[in-house]
């Protein structure tokens, strides 16, 4: 068995957190997404009942 180097395992640390966070900010972005719509859809309603 190979034993990893130390630059080999934080090669791998780095892999396994960018692994993680890569989908889990994709999920916020998609998240911060639909709030802004959500409160561009309630200002459009509010606009429209103040007419």
């Amino acid at each position: 068995m190979k034993d990893l180097s130390s630059e080999d395992l934080l090669k791998f640390c780095r892999t396994k957190v960018s692994t993680f966070f890569s989908p889990a900010t994709e999920a916020f972005e998609g998240t911060q997404k639909l709030a802004g719509q959500d409160r561009q859809a309630g200002s459009t309603i509010r606009g429209i009942w103040n007419l």
